[in-house]
């Protein structure tokens, strides 16, 4: 018996919570994790190849997971009548675009000129994403992560380009812009992450409260070990704590923002992940690109992040106009 396509797309939205999930590891395990352990301490070479192995295993699995999934995503975004006709094919092709460059990152190392070119096709397709979703009560949060993040993604990439710049011809006032790109940068970064804070902390009563309170504690915890482990008398999980938030850190360097606050808000990103992960009644797609949002940062000259902010925003556009998504979780709740 054929499916109604509505309550179909809403099973198939459960497919970017997974894709989330496989990103979640892979970017702890594969970008933090895995290099933060080589060397932090003696007899740890069995840890240090695990990790090693389980950091690349993931690292490939997320990009074929997440690569089929954005797939399927511009199949439905293709078949989603309810959008406009633009929005439908731009989004679409930006999404294709996006999974191209990131399928041809896992068999040679992107030029910098394909580099820029995948953040700024991501960046645009969570622009248009993030348009639609404002104007829809269920997405409008995720909408307002999505807008600040591709703000904070477009003052990065400018930033960090200005930088390299400027460090070739010893331009030391174009040096000091680009800081304040990356000051700006941690404003809209920052704005996203508040959103998903309360987001998170306002639904699902005491659990999900209890959830944020604890992602909060644990990510004061990670960054005040990760300051410590700057220090020569360090204990080896302090050191490993330092590297792993540092790998995180972006450049340029922002003014007056302490490396402190900057370690918390990295800590806090992936910890919110988790506990948007864990919240059930809520539609698939929209926790699904919560957690993607906060995974990928606003880094999207890094392939997987540009790929999990793809699925994120492709997620948004299919969930604002998913009405039967909608009804199929209010009905779970009652």
């Amino acid at each position: 018996m054929t499916q109604p396509a509505g309550l179909q797309k809403h099973r198939e939205a459960g497919a970017v919570r997974g894709a989330a999930v496989v990103a979640l590891l892979a970017i702890v395990v594969g970008r933090a994790m895995a290099p933060a352990v080589r060397g932090a301490a003696a007899g740890i070479d069995r840890m240090i190849r695990w990790t090693d192995f389980a950091g690349a295993l993931l690292t490939y699995l997320f990009a074929i997971v997440g690569t089929a999934v954005l797939l399927r995503q511009v199949a439905l975004l293709y078949e989603e009548t309810k959008l406009a006709p633009v929005r439908r094919y731009l989004s679409a092709a930006l999404a294709a675009a996006v999974a191209a460059l990131v399928l041809t990152a896992t068999v040679i190392r992107l030029r910098p000129t394909a580099t820029l070119a995948l953040a700024v096709l991501t960046l645009a397709l969570a622009a248009v994403a993030a348009h639609g979703a404002l104007r829809v009560a269920r997405t409008r949060a995720l909408g307002v992560m999505l807008a600040a993040t591709a703000m904070a993604s477009a003052l990065h990439v400018c930033g960090a380009w200005l930088a390299g710049w400027a460090g070739e011809r010893a331009r030391y006032s174009v040096a000091l812009f680009a800081q304040v790109l990356g000051t700006a940068t941690v404003g809209f970064d920052l704005l996203a992450l508040l959103t998903a804070l309360v987001w998170l902390a306002t639904r699902g009563g005491t659990r999900m409260t209890w959830g944020t309170r604890i992602a909060i504690v644990a990510a004061f915890v990670a960054a005040w070990a990760a300051v410590r482990g700057a220090a020569d008398n360090a204990a080896a999980w302090q050191v490993v704590a330092h590297r792993a938030l540092d790998r995180f850190l972006v450049l340029p360097m922002p003014y007056g923002i302490p490396t402190a606050l900057r370690y918390f808000i990295e800590a806090l990103a992936p910890m919110l992940g988790v506990v948007a992960l864990a919240r059930r009644r809520e539609m698939p797609g929209i926790v699904g690109g919560f957690a993607l949002v906060l995974i990928a940062r606003p880094t999207p000259d890094i392939p997987l992040c540009a790929l999990g902010l793809a699925l994120a925003a492709t997620a948004a556009t299919l969930a604002s106009k998913d009405e039967r998504g909608m009804w199929a979780v209010l009905m779970s709740r009652s």
